[in-house]
């Protein structure tokens, strides 16, 4: 996969709360493609909105792999705060005060204290951060074909820099919009 492959996967995931894996990514080839799997995967949910909670822990997860430089795989809602901040203790510092202002809110996390990731979901849970920081991820009403079609076409024109026009659902990533 290319560099725009990968940023476009990344961008999907991130627009629509969901993970595509490596498997799944190398069998879409066109927009259409991409679109029916988000459906596959989305419209059987439209009437009913994800797991608070499981929203919040990946919207979490993706602020700590991005801010304090660990692997996806590592942060789990069990695993201490000062564990993964203390991969890289020269950043520990910086990587708490950048996921602070992913989160929208101040966390005591003091290396004696046992702050686990789980904590940290259900306190933002609690205290209605979700719903006011992570609002833009999903439609009030849960997606639909409609809802997905919108958001995918926004993402694709947005990162491969295309054309609203030339985003269709015929359209083949590599041929047609010079995907690399």
């Amino acid at each position: 996969m290319g560099m725009d492959t990968v940023e476009l996967i990344m961008a999907t995931e991130e627009r629509f709360d969901i993970e595509i894996v490596d498997a799944d990514a190398e069998r879409i080839v066109t927009v259409g493609d991409l679109y029916e799997f988000l459906c596959g995967r989305l419209d059987s949910s439209a009437l009913r909105r994800p797991c608070e909670t499981q929203r919040v822990f990946h919207r979490i997860r993706k602020a700590l792999v991005r801010t304090a430089e660990v692997p996806r795989w590592y942060v789990r809602p069990a695993r201490r705060l000062d564990d993964l901040l203390s991969v890289f203790p020269a950043k520990r510092k910086l990587a708490l005060r950048r996921l602070q202002n992913e989160i929208g809110f101040r966390i005591n996390s003091d290396p004696g204290e046992l702050v686990t990731v789980g904590a940290v979901v259900r306190l933002a849970v609690a205290r209605g951060e979700s719903a006011r920081r992570f609002a833009d991820h999903v439609p009030a009403a849960g997606w639909n074909r409609i809802t997905i079609w919108q958001a995918l076409h926004e993402v694709i024109v947005a990162v491969l820099c295309v054309r609203p026009e030339q985003v269709t659902l015929t359209a083949r990533f590599v041929d047609d919009l010079c995907v690399d």
